[in-house]
């Protein structure tokens, strides 16, 4: 670990034996207590993942594996492996694994495109014609914003700051940086949810990976 390394998060899940990605960047602020891979993903599974649970309905959505990886060390890597599945109870009829409760991630780098987030495990009984409805699930959608802007804390000290990073083109390919000195990204300052049911083709059965 260096002091203002980042990393990268990807948390793998199964919907209906659908793979579905969810990833996350975070930059080292604090070098107390000699935060590395693993103690972000303590932080992560800890402060984070609850509220991710919490918006996808009981039994729809299975996480199997959270990795993170420093992009500026490859040595610096962390795997594990998961079985944690929704804790929402609001309905009884998941929705298929392409629609989603979609955020809007604002960061404060004009250089840098604004970030979303696409989350599968909706239940049929939080929305109405395509429109989220349920005032119990607005809330923890709610919580959930609030923890995607969220500084984790090592210790006492504020250590891992979520950022949205630009991808570089190296080639014909669009990579994350692997050094400071290429790396342009922004602060996710706010974090907002979208009312209307979204969508994400690559998640549908047959489609995706």
């Amino acid at each position: 670990m260096g002091l203002f390394d980042i990393y990268l998060v990807t948390d793998r899940q199964l919907m209906e034996n659908q793979v579905v990605v969810n990833t996350y960047t975070y930059q080292v602020t604090s070098a107390v207590g000699d935060p590395d891979a693993q103690t972000l993903a303590d932080a992560f599974l800890g402060e984070i993942m609850p509220s991710i649970l919490a918006i996808q309905e009981s039994d729809s959505v299975l996480h199997t594996e959270l990795r993170v990886q420093n992009l500026f060390n490859p040595s610096d890597l962390s795997v594990n492996v998961l079985s944690e599945v929704g804790t929402g109870s609001f309905g009884t009829q998941p929705l298929p694994t392409f629609n989603a409760a979609a955020f809007r991630l604002q960061q404060d780098n004009g250089a840098v495109k604004n970030g979303a987030k696409r989350y599968a495990g909706l239940d049929e009984g939080v929305q109405d014609r395509g429109v989220i409805t349920s005032t119990g699930y607005a809330s923890v959608l709610d919580d959930l914003a609030d923890a995607l802007k969220s500084v984790m804390v090592e210790g006492i000290i504020p250590t891992y700051v979520p950022i949205i990073v630009k991808r570089l083109l190296v080639g014909d390919s669009y990579v994350l940086p692997d050094n400071l000195g290429d790396a342009v990204f922004g602060t996710i300052v706010d974090v907002a949810w979208d009312a209307l049911v979204s969508s994400q083709v690559s998640r549908k059965v047959g489609r995706g990976i």
